[in-house]
């Protein structure tokens, strides 16, 4: 019996934006991890410090992050 994923629907509708995610937010992760709709960053991310992850998601998106739009 297979593996029962959550689905993914929604998240394949934007690979352009999770790819860009991954290339210069999340750049030291895998990028072929599975991400379902249901996903957060912090599912996804291994940065060694939330701080780290608002540091990294700011400075690319050229605005603050806080932890609450990280949710």
């Amino acid at each position: 019996m297979g593996a029962n994923f959550a689905r993914n629907d929604e998240i394949r509708k934007i690979p352009e934006l999770l790819r860009e995610l991954f290339d210069h937010v999340l750049y030291d992760e895998e990028p072929s991890a599975f991400v379902s709709d249901e996903a957060t960053i912090w599912d996804v991310s291994m940065a060694p410090t939330p701080d780290e992850l608002l540091v990294r998601c700011s400075t690319y998106y050229g605005r603050p992050v806080s932890l609450e739009d990280l949710r």
